[in-house]
């Protein structure tokens, strides 16, 4: 069966239409449903790819890496943006300690598991835990801020969701390096030294990016173009951050959270600023975020192979899932212990398992860059339909509870 040798301008734009369709097809059922679209547009690219050869996704290979970046990015910062300064300063020891805790365990369960089971070298199995352990900010933001629940613990949630990306970014990014760098895998503090410099040059450069920016906005507030700038803002944020080795996704979730506090941090330092997030600004980043998601994850659909479909797959893919269930439910459960009156909410922290635009960019650079991880997308694309699905039933289960004491309490 022939595939298209060559996109020409109307079949692209038409292929892009249609894509844009099934993404606005798939927010209104995320809306009325709460089944994330993440789970139709990876369907409808398994539609236009290897279900019948209608796109050949070398074509579009190209664009995806920065396609992933941009969505990754804004997803983040949109996220920052609903982030209020006292309830990050209130939520941040809760949200590190189900981020990193659920985070390590995962990846490491995953690890021990695809080692055993295929023999596959150390290093390539970390990376695979590396990617498949962090959940995704771009399927939690949109469906946390629709659920029932107080802002402290949307608060929590989005928090959790941003560090666990960073997580696997960074970590990602220091396995890549060593892999590149034999001698690096010989400096026991090498991998140490990495993570702190990304965490700290993140967060410190964002900041005093943000705060620069700030300056900038409200001296020229009355322009007509602030979001494009601000726009732009993001991605030279983003591109310096990691060209100096930094996580750009936390870049951009700390700058987006420094302009929605503007002027709690300006009192702070003895100052004042007139300029403020508006609506504006919120709407046309949802917008260009959803054209960059909608299209990546068709992408991911349009890649997977059914190949990779064997005894194998399915052994690895289930001690994944049991890995990622496991260790959430552990988590959820010791953090109820240790802060008690978040117990009610459990069911909420239990459904934040989906995996999505992160996992999906991770493998990308993986498989660029390092041979052997063929198979690692077709997990990625396997874990996030599952994770998602799961999700999905979670949520329903706390919106709609059998209990009629739960019901009072949320």
């Amino acid at each position: 069966m022939e595939t298209v040798a060559i996109l020409n301008s109307g079949a692209m734009l038409l292929m892009l239409g249609c894509i844009l369709y099934i993404g606005v097809i798939g927010s209104y059922i995320f809306e009325r449903w709460r089944i994330p679209d993440v789970m139709n547009l990876m369907l409808f690219g398994v539609i236009l790819g290897p279900a019948f050869h209608l796109v050949d996704p070398v074509l579009l290979k190209p664009w995806m890496g920065v396609v992933g970046a941009i969505a990754l990015s804004l997803i983040l910062f949109e996220g920052g943006l609903g982030l209020e300064l006292n309830h990050i300063i209130q939520r941040f020891k809760i949200s590190f300690l189900l981020a990193t805790t659920t985070f390590i365990g995962t990846a490491a369960l995953i690890a021990v598991a695809y080692h055993l089971i295929t023999g596959t070298p150390w290093l390539l199995c970390l990376m695979l835990g590396s990617i498949l352990g962090c959940v995704s900010s771009a399927v939690i933001l949109p469906i946390s801020n629709l659920v029932t629940a107080p802002d402290k613990v949307k608060t929590t949630i989005h928090l959790e969701a941003a560090l666990s990306d960073m997580w696997g970014v960074v970590i990602t990014l220091v396995l890549i390096r060593i892999y590149e760098t034999p001698a690096a895998a010989s400096d026991p503090g090498y991998a140490f030294s990495a993570i702190w410099a990304a965490f700290s040059m993140a967060i410190v450069g964002a900041g005093v990016f943000g705060m620069v920016w700030l300056w900038l906005l409200d001296r020229f507030r009355e322009s007509s173009f602030d979001y494009m700038m601000t726009l732009a803002a993001v991605f030279v944020l983003y591109g310096l951050t990691e060209l100096m080795h930094g996580s750009g996704p936390m870049a951009a979730l700390t700058f987006g959270a420094v302009l929605t506090n503007a002027r709690g941090i300006a009192k702070l330092f003895g100052r004042s600023f007139k300029f403020k997030i508006d609506d504006k600004i919120l709407e046309f980043n949802t917008e260009v975020t959803f054209f960059a998601r909608t299209f990546f994850f068709v992408y991911l659909g349009l890649v997977f192979s059914f190949e990779s479909f064997n005894l194998t797959f399915g052994l690895v893919l289930l001690f994944s899932m049991g890995a990622i269930l496991l260790i959430r439910w552990g988590v959820v459960k010791g953090a109820s212990l240790l802060f008690p009156r978040e117990r009610e909410w459990e069911r909420l922290y239990m459904a934040m398992v989906p995996r999505g635009l992160t996992s999906a960019v991770l493998v990308g650079m993986v498989r660029g860059r390092v041979p052997g991880s063929e198979d690692f997308l077709a997990y990625a694309f396997a874990v996030i339909l599952i994770t998602n699905t799961i999700m999905t039933w979670w949520v329903w289960r706390h919106e709609n509870p059998a209990d009629p004491e739960t019901t009072l309490a949320t």
